[in-house]
């Protein structure tokens, strides 16, 4: 149940990916995971997809798929209460088609303090939205849809979540819509790649790239990750040389955007079918996550080369990795996986969190910081982790948390301590 309702519209030869199976080193910490909330779908939602964002204060953003007043989703801030805990507020309850429903990706803020996320659904013609929430006088938020998708062949149903730049410009990509058609037996579009920009008192709307060119790529999960010269990056789970996703730049020009192929998966020691985001780190490397590994690509001169950091086995060290890693000290990568580990969770486990430290070469050793059990402590954390300024790792789970108002359990937020567990060594 849990792999069938993990994303709607993830397609069907993913569940035929052939995972290598490539010993790795893998140490248990047996690190203790502290429960920072319990989701009780009613009113603060529950199966967060999202990882989540802190402000310049220290609280921390995210949004619900499900849950909330009208089960549409929710967006939620937890706040520090002084007393080593967090305090939840729902910031938001999604309620009719009009204002969008079922939130998947994460919120971004811009400089004055607004949110803005996108809907998988809803919207004038249920194609999804683009939303922004703003403090309202007085407390609470006001919700603005700034952009229905579907009107114009634009774009149809974003999980990703923003990228926002100085100027105020959002980024993000759709899964399906766009100008190319059949990309799969059902005929869907590809998907697309968009620009939502300020404008007067408005938005415009800017289709930058459609998927479906030969080679290039096809449906795009993953949010678009913005670099300082002001290109973009991302995943597409499908298309390419191979069929089996890509990893995609695309750069400004005096002709418009231009997509450049990173990578084509090809599930020989690469993995394949990507559907994470792009961390980048400080020297300009790029990470991310297939359904079997951990890579990264770095730059050398005119062109790219993949290193698999970590190939999941399945069983104790991990099963599906994150759709984000985040880059800590010393060059480590943290991130958590869907299941794996030593406990049952209906036979595919319940997840885990681990550190990647690199050793010489391309040499990557994984240690796992933390197996998750199941009931209390969540199941399967797919959305991925947040490092807090003092090292800190939070991360959210889809199931999990006992709580009784979902068959599954409405999902948890969950931290480890930086400095106890050894986070922050090599």
């Amino acid at each position: 149940m849990r792999s069938a309702s993990r994303l709607v519209f993830r397609l069907a030869f993913v569940a035929s990916v052939c995972f290598a199976l490539v010993g790795s080193c893998a140490t248990a910490f047996g690190q203790r995971e502290r429960v920072v909330h319990r989701f009780t779908s009613v009113p603060d939602g529950s199966q967060t997809f999202a990882y989540l964002i802190p402000d310049n204060a220290g609280n921390l953003y995210g949004t619900t798929s499900q849950g909330g007043t009208a089960n549409a989703g929710t967006v939620f801030e937890l706040t520090p209460d002084g007393e080593d805990g967090w305090a939840e507020t729902v910031l938001y309850s999604f309620q009719t088609s009009s204002d969008g429903n079922f939130p998947y990706g994460a919120v971004v803020f811009d400089g004055a303090g607004n949110l803005y996320g996108t809907t998988m659904y809803g919207g004038s013609t249920g194609y999804g939205t683009v939303y922004e929430l703003t403090p309202a006088a007085g407390g609470g938020w006001t919700e603005t849809v700034i952009h229905n998708f579907g009107d114009t062949g634009d774009g149809q149903y974003p999980q990703g979540a923003l990228a926002i730049d100085a100027a105020g410009n959002l980024y993000g990509t759709t899964f399906a819509g766009g100008a190319h058609m059949k990309c799969d037996s059902s005929g869907d579009s590809c998907g697309t790649v968009f620009e939502i920009s300020p404008s007067g008192s408005g938005w415009t709307e800017s289709v930058l790239y459609s998927f479906g060119a030969h080679g290039d790529g096809h449906f795009p999960i993953s949010a678009v990750t913005l670099d300082s010269s002001g290109n973009l990056y991302g995943t597409t789970m499908a298309g390419g040389r191979n069929k089996l996703g890509t990893v995609w730049q695309l750069s400004p020009s005096s002709r418009g955007w231009q997509e450049t192929i990173l990578h084509h998966f090809s599930n020989k020691g690469d993995g394949a079918s990507p559907e994470s985001d792009i961390t980048l780190d400080d020297k300009g490397n790029l990470y991310g996550t297939t359904q079997s590994t951990v890579f990264q690509l770095a730059q050398r001169d005119e062109t790219w080369e993949l290193h698999t950091l970590h190939t999941f086995r399945g069983h104790s060290d991990g099963l599906i990795p994150s759709r984000r890693v985040v880059v800590g000290a010393f060059g480590n990568v943290y991130g958590s996986t869907e299941g794996g580990g030593s406990a049952d969770c209906g036979g595919s486990g319940c997840g885990v969190i681990f550190r990647l430290s690199p050793e010489s070469g391309h040499v990557w050793i994984e240690n796992i910081l933390r197996r998750l059990d199941g009931g209390a402590d969540g199941v399967n954390a797919y959305p991925g982790l947040t490092m807090t300024p003092t090292g800190n790792l939070l991360g959210t789970t889809l199931y999990g948390g006992d709580n009784t108002s979902c068959s599954e359990g409405c999902g948890i937020v969950y931290e480890l301590e930086g400095r106890s567990s050894g986070l922050r060594s090599k």
